[in-house]
């Protein structure tokens, strides 16, 4: 038992470790990508100078130009400024965007690795922890600080409640209404809204066919394996999916979806690199028009961090596609933080029900109190990898789970 501890240890030490440096590839990417977007911007601008001018380059940075004469300058910054005639500038610059491009390729491929190994390393982790004893450790945090909250120890309540993820002004709401209702009570208050929709029936309702559900999320939360799993569910419930990989940036990312597809006998649209998204789901829809039972599934790109490119890339597939369902995924892991993700794309496109991953490694729960604000329904909780492995969210349960007997 002792071997097995050490083990958990260090593979859950290992496990922390890859994550973060998982976050910090793709911040890299990111950063990297941007340059890409800057040297192509830079292109543009100097091929479409006139003859004879003289063209700035340097390092890469392009801050601000200013034209003098004859002669075009590009600060440095700190008043350093180069010039240099507009062929050779042309030519230095598409080499080096094409460096950059193999960086970002580079990086791609080392996220990829990483994701592997996380993966691969979350059925023993898993089979440890039930082993252990662990897996009753899940909400923990939420636990302790209703329990603390039930004896009216607000200070030490709203700090674990803090820690465990769970918004402030959800922590001071909850704090100000338990003082004149069951803690049960209120919990539950806040959590109905979430409640799972039977998504079968709530599909069938509409009549008109194809069923468009298309699927938002940043980088990491398991968006892609999610869509799969509720593709397989919409299948055995008697619907037929119809998958897209709209994710047309993100090296393996069509890959993976197709092979999930082929897995599952799920039909998809084929797609390739450096497609419009937007025309895809557009072509999906054309494809499937008046096919009874039909629902249109459709990954999409996501980010460690949501930019303008992104968010107008996702505008224009909802307003190509007019989706019936937008799904954000989170990641359970994610805590109080997803607040961020929450609300940078229900500003851009909206959000009608959330798909919350990763619940069996969540030791804190609070993304559920957090997503609480929003009034907007969990479709599905995901856990593992396994393709069966979706649940409806049942806030009564989950409140007797933590706190007792909840109400209705």
């Amino acid at each position: 038992m002792s071997e097995e501890k050490d083990e958990f240890q260090r593979l859950s030490d290992q496990y922390v470790y890859l994550e973060s440096l998982l976050k910090a590839l793709s911040d890299q990417e990111r950063l990297i990508a941007t340059y890409v977007q800057e040297t192509e911007g830079a292109l543009s601008a100097l091929k479409s100078l006139k003859e004879g001018f003289l063209a700035p380059v340097g390092a890469g940075v392009f801050v601000q130009s200013a034209i003098a004469g004859e002669k075009v300058f590009v600060s440095l910054g700190q008043s350093v400024f180069v010039e240099r005639p507009k062929d050779e500038a042309i030519s230095y610059l598409e080499k080096r965007r094409d460096e950059l491009r193999k960086s970002v390729e580079a990086l791609e491929l080392r996220e990829r690795q990483t994701i592997g190994a996380l993966r691969s390393m979350e059925p023993r982790i898993r089979q440890l922890a039930s082993k252990l004893g662990l897996a009753r450790m899940v909400f923990e945090g939420l636990k302790r600080a209703f329990s603390r909250l039930s004896k009216n120890d607000v200070k030490e309540a709203r700090s674990l409640l803090l820690e465990a993820g769970v918004a402030l002004d959800v922590v001071e709401q909850i704090e100000e209404q338990v003082k004149e209702r069951p803690l049960a009570e209120v919990l539950y208050g806040y959590l109905a809204p979430l409640a799972s929709p039977d998504f079968p029936t709530l599909i069938k309702r509409k009549g008109n066919w194809p069923y468009v559900t298309v699927f938002f999320g940043v980088n990491g939360v398991g968006k892609t394996t999610a869509l799969a799993k509720v593709g397989k569910y919409l299948k055995d419930s008697g619907l037929r999916p119809y998958l897209v990989p709209g994710d047309t940036f993100r090296a393996g990312a069509i890959e993976q979806l197709t092979a999930h597809a082929n897995k599952l006998a799920l039909p998809y649209l084929p797609s390739k690199y450096g497609a419009d998204p937007a025309s895809l789901v557009f072509e999906a829809k054309k494809l499937n028009s008046g096919k009874e039972l039909t629902v249109i599934l459709v990954d999409t790109a996501g980010r460690v961090e949501m930019d303008k490119n992104l968010m107008d890339q996702m505008k224009k597939i909802v307003r190509v596609g007019s989706p019936d369902l937008k799904v954000l995924v989170v990641d359970a892991l994610t805590g109080n933080a997803v607040l961020k993700q929450v609300e940078g794309y229900e500003s851009a496109v909206g959000v009608d029900a959330f798909l919350v991953t990763k619940v069996d490694a969540d030791a804190k729960g609070g993304v559920f109190l957090s997503l609480s604000r929003y009034k907007k329904p969990i479709l599905f909780i995901s856990r593992g990898q396994e393709y069966d492995s979706l649940d409806r969210f049942d806030p009564k349960n989950w409140v007797e789970a933590l706190v007792g007997p909840a109400a209705p």
